[in-house]
């Protein structure tokens, strides 16, 4: 397969195009955020370069809205889900907020490539709200829409 031409954010941004996605490029943070309405939430998409990887992330929900009794129970059907579902990567950032990610080897980043591990995001997250989050018993999130790196 021949090579690509351009930088590989210019890249990441032609190919957000060609999948119809309203992004923005924070030139100061150097990410793309891309809105992404998920089971009638919205999210907010984060795609950044470092270290010859494309990193993909979404927050999920915040730590100090999930219900402390119900912690250990979610945590491990996180790991579960980890387990019995292709391309589903729940993670926890240092603060103990929830989110997905997925990421991509530079030298392999292609078209094909970045759309299936970019819409593994969603999946994950409408997984999430829609098989897990009732387990919960909690109320609707404060905020889902916060910037997960």
């Amino acid at each position: 397969m021949p090579e690509e031409s351009g930088s590989v954010e210019e890249r990441i941004a032609k190919y957000l195009k060609l999948m119809n996605l309203k992004f923005k490029w924070d030139e100061k943070e150097g990410v793309f955020l891309i809105p992404y309405e998920i089971s009638g939430r919205k999210h907010m998409i984060v795609i950044f370069v470092t270290n010859n990887w494309v990193w993909m992330r979404c927050g999920i929900i915040m730590k100090d809205e999930i219900p402390k009794r119900k912690e250990s129970e979610l945590y491990k059907m996180l790991l579960q889900a980890n387990h019995d579902y292709p391309e589903f990567v729940f993670d926890m950032d240092k603060e103990g907020n929830i989110g997905t990610s997925q990421e991509i080897y530079v030298d392999a980043l292609n078209f094909d490539v970045f759309e299936e591990e970019f819409f593994a995001i969603p999946f994950a997250v409408k997984f999430f709200w829609e098989k897990i989050a009732p387990t919960l018993g909690k109320r609707e999130p404060e905020r889902t829409d916060w910037i997960y790196t």
